[in-house]
């Protein structure tokens, strides 16, 4: 959750000043095709994260998930300003477009911040772990047996 609070607060701060200085960014070819190829890497990325926490029941991979959705959103500001840029030679469509997806990036963070499941049972992914977790702990005793009756074969010797 902090670290998505940092975020949002670096695209305010790198915002303003930008919208300050009057400053913007230059059309970029290269930069518009990254920004492109991001938001599809990033989506699928954030998804299998997404499926990963599930499993695993973790907060803090669903926290990354989460940035990984927020880069996708920001390729996707990125691509709007850069066109946007091209077509009306606007400095300032970039400060702007970045501001518009803070809302998400802080509602976000809250919800990590507050610690709101993802992984709570919705699927039967919790029985999943119980199961997990009741054969790790019956391999484990099946092991602990196996060395009682090890040593206590050797003591009878």
């Amino acid at each position: 959750g902090a670290l998505l609070f940092l975020l949002a607060a670096y695209i305010v701060i790198g915002a303003a000043w930008r919208l300050w200085t009057r400053q913007g960014e230059a059309f970029s070819i290269p930069g518009l095709i990254v920004a492109l190829l991001a938001m599809p890497i990033m989506i699928w990325l954030a998804r299998r994260k997404i499926a990963v926490a599930t499993q695993l029941g973790s907060r803090a991979m669903r926290a990354d998930a989460v940035e990984s959705i927020t880069c996708g959103w920001l390729s996707l500001v990125v691509v709007a300003g850069l066109l946007a840029n091209l077509v009306f030679r606007a400095w300032w469509v970039d400060a702007v477009t970045a501001l518009a997806i803070v809302w998400f990036v802080i509602k976000e963070a809250r919800e990590a911040w507050n610690g709101e499941d993802c992984c709570a049972v919705q699927d039967g992914s919790d029985v999943e772990h119980r199961s997990f977790n009741s054969s790790m702990e019956a391999d484990n005793s099946s092991v602990e047996a196996r060395r009682r009756s090890h040593n206590s074969s050797r003591n009878r010797r």
